[in-house]
């Protein structure tokens, strides 16, 4: 399920190819809802330190 706050995965895709790719191989795990987390933050205007991922 979505939150309202998050991004679909018709928003998530073209932002996905511009991330860096994991040293190790595999896909890193927390990005998207770092994004969303970002976005979010971005259109409230609160405090970074009231930012709690």
């Amino acid at each position: 399920m979505i939150s309202r706050r998050d991004q679909s995965d018709a928003e998530w895709e073209p932002v996905r190819p511009l991330l860096p790719v994991s040293l190790r191989g595999r896909e890193r795990s927390g990005e998207r809802k770092v994004l969303n987390w970002i976005v979010w933050k971005s259109g409230t205007g609160v405090a970074w330190r009231d930012v709690a991922v």
